[in-house]
């Protein structure tokens, strides 16, 4: 890794290559968020108000629910985020609480029993709330936000298709809708898990929701992130530093940001170089590889892996049948498994039985040594 410069003392690093944070630019999502802003302001019924959001490790699906949520409440409508795990459907109630208090009549704590009047103390009888279903639960809390004429959005990150509440939450939602309600749902999960999602009988009402795959930026929206995030900290950043970096990127927001970050630590000068990127390249390879790519392998099958390893032999694009003939298995048998690593986010198609890497550095890691035969 490149010796950092330490003279001088300058600004903040505006770039946040970490877990959902928002960063300072946001480009290339706008069409994505306009479609479910618009859904929220046509009504109930709108497709869009039931979107699912798909992509790779570091596409933004985090930032851009985010993002959503900040759009939705600027046009009055109250956020729910959650994340698809154990107790979801409490947690939903629970924020619902939270963020729309100024709206709710606050639930009954208790009664008083008992009065003394010479004595020093209140008697207070704490009140059961009875068993209802979350359906009802979440039925009175929409009644509420109706008098106030507000709408809710609850956003679900990281789909998990094994989580019975997302059944639950699914038929309950299209309860919901069929009674014209101002509700409205945006999920984000990796390929895998939404299609796992989609096949499931328990989660069919995933298959009539609108499905958006978050495609890699361009290289000129990836230029203007890091632009305007290198600006915004009274830098400059020169034509040729900004190209080397938003190439680098290969379209990934995630990788944009931990780029940036790297660059940025590597001067204290006014002005980030070329050569300053050509350093913070490498740095941000080494976190990426570890970030990205070796937690993404860890949840493929040895045969996933030794489809990428037969395919990390060719420079360029890939052949279906070559790969088939290193692995020792037919074109039908290698196919199946091209499949799901496309679904996976792993791999992109190129024409007929032709492929390439998605993930980037995912050739560069199984071509270390040991990692590939």
């Amino acid at each position: 890794m490149p010796k950092l410069v330490r003279s001088g003392r300058p600004p903040a690093n505006p770039f946040t290559p970490s877990y959902g944070s928002d960063p300072v630019a946001f480009v290339g999502r706008e069409t994505l968020i306009d479609d479910v802003l618009a859904g929220l302001e046509n009504g109930p019924g709108d497709p869009n108000r039931s979107t699912v959001f798909t992509g790779p490790r570091g596409s933004g699906k985090t930032v851009l629910l985010r993002r959503i949520e900040q759009e939705a409440r600027q046009i009055g409508w109250v956020p729910v985020a959650v994340a698809a795990l154990p107790g979801m459907l409490d947690r939903i109630v629970e924020r619902i609480r939270v963020e729309a208090a100024e709206f709710l009549a606050p639930p009954p704590r208790g009664r008083i029993t008992s009065l003394t009047v010479q004595g020093t103390g209140i008697g207070r009888e704490a009140i059961e709330a009875p068993l209802l279903s979350w359906q009802t639960r979440m039925g009175t809390l929409l009644d509420e936000l109706a008098a106030h004429n507000v709408g809710l959005l609850i956003t679900i990150d990281e789909i998990d298709p094994g989580l019975p509440e997302l059944s639950t939450l699914g038929n309950d939602f299209q309860f919901f809708v069929g009674e014209k309600r101002q509700i409205a749902i945006v999920m984000a999960g990796l390929p895998t898990r939404v299609y796992q999602a989609f096949t499931a009988r328990s989660t069919s009402f995933l298959r009539r929701s609108f499905h958006r795959q978050l495609e890699p930026l361009r290289l000129a929206d990836a230029k203007a992130v890091l632009r305007q995030t290198v600006e915004s900290s009274g830098r400059h950043i020169t034509q040729g530093a900004l190209t080397r970096a938003a190439t680098a990127a290969h379209g990934l927001p995630f990788l944009v940001q931990l780029i940036g970050y790297h660059t940025w630590r590597q001067t204290a000068n006014d002005t980030i170089t070329a050569d300053d990127v050509t350093a913070g390249v490498d740095a941000a390879e080494d976190d990426q590889r570890e970030m990205l790519v070796e937690t993404t392998l860890r949840e493929v099958s040895p045969t996933d892996l030794a489809f990428l390893r037969a395919m990390a032999q060719d420079d360029g694009e890939s052949v279906l049948r070559d790969i088939a003939a290193r692995m020792g298995v037919t074109s039908q048998y290698a196919g199946t498994y091209r499949l799901r690593l496309i679904r996976q986010g792993l791999i992109t198609p190129r024409g007929r039985g032709r492929i390439v890497f998605a993930l980037p550095f995912l050739k560069e890691w199984l071509r270390d040594e040991g990692r590939i035969g």
